[in-house]
This record gives structure tokens, C-alpha cells and sequence, in this order.
């Protein structure tokens, strides 16, 4: 069917962690949660706006020295 092993064997959680981590500041900081609840129409405009909009180039970020990576690409 295509499916492809993980990174790691099999019950290793080390995988997982940076997307839990990205899926808790995406949970934490967009308002998806809200947008959830009122409704679906609006949860994909509400995720790009906030994917491509700030986390891609504005939100500063811990590796990136706690520039934007805007502001990383500059230097």
C-alpha cells in the first residue's frame, strides 16, 4: 500500500516529538481551536493565514537565534 517505516523502530516516540511540539504551537497561537468550533468554512484560510502568514515569516524562532526567518535570511 505504499506506506513507508517511521525514522526510527517500532514504539521509539522520538519521531513524533517535533510535530506534537509544531502541533501545540500551531493549537497554542492560531486561532484554529475557535474556528473549529464555530464551524469548518473557515478552518483552511484561518491555518494559511496563520502557517504562511507568521510562523513562515514573521514568528521568531529559538534556532534560527530568535530571529523571523525574514529577518535570518537577511543577514
Amino acid at each position: 500500500m505504499g506506506f513507508r517505516l517511521s525514522m526510527s523502530g517500532r514504539g521509539q516516540c522520538w519521531d513524533n516529538a517535533p510535530m506534537e511540539s509544531w502541533n501545540g504551537t500551531l493549537k497554542r497561537e492560531s486561532r484554529v481551536i475557535t474556528t473549529l468550533q464555530s464551524g469548518l468554512d473557515d478552518v483552511s484560510d484561518v491555518l494559511f493565514r496563520w502557517i504562511e502568514g507568521w510562523y513562515n515569516s514573521r514568528r521568531r524562532q529559538s534556532k534560527l537565534g530568535y530571529s523571523s526567518p525574514t529577518e535570518h535570511e537577511v543577514k
